[in-house]
């Protein structure tokens, strides 16, 4: 699309929605991430974050039950890694998330499925996140902050 305004309104549109309603959502999902001053410009000028932030906002502008991300926090500088997990966290939506940043994934997660090498190693809940020995056998750190 020409803008990220019109990125957004895509699929508003094509499921039938009126002006009034697109716009409202659109100045809604772009307040909550920090997109306002970057609506009319192109996606090819935005920086990694941004454009990672404007994905996000086309599909929650979306209203969709089930949400399903890959990497929702790549790319994001802290403060708008910070505004997505808040975001996610407030959705009342179940979501299927495949994520390294296991940070995130304790803020957000109810349940977790370790994968390795494509099968599952583990299926529980957060906690399974603070298993360091588990954790380090599949590749992976402690989130950050249990780490001292």
């Amino acid at each position: 699309m020409s803008s990220i305004y019109d990125d957004l309104a895509f699929g508003l549109i094509n499921q039938g929605l009126s002006q009034d309603e697109i716009q409202q959502r659109i100045e809604e999902i772009s307040k909550q991430l920090s997109l306002e001053a970057y609506l009319n410009r192109s996606v090819h000028k935005l920086s990694g974050g941004q454009k990672r932030m404007a994905g996000i906002a086309s599909v929650l502008v979306m209203n969709p039950d089930i949400l399903l991300l890959d990497e929702p926090s790549s790319f994001l500088d802290p403060k708008g890694r910070r505004t997505v997990i808040e975001l996610l966290k407030s959705l009342n939506k179940t979501m299927i998330i495949a994520t390294h940043d296991l940070d995130m994934a304790y803020d957000i997660a109810d349940k977790v499925i370790l994968l390795n090498n494509g099968q599952i190693i583990c299926y529980g809940n957060k906690d399974i996140l603070l298993d360091k020995q588990l954790l380090e056998d599949n590749g992976l750190e402690l989130p950050y902050r249990f780490q001292r």
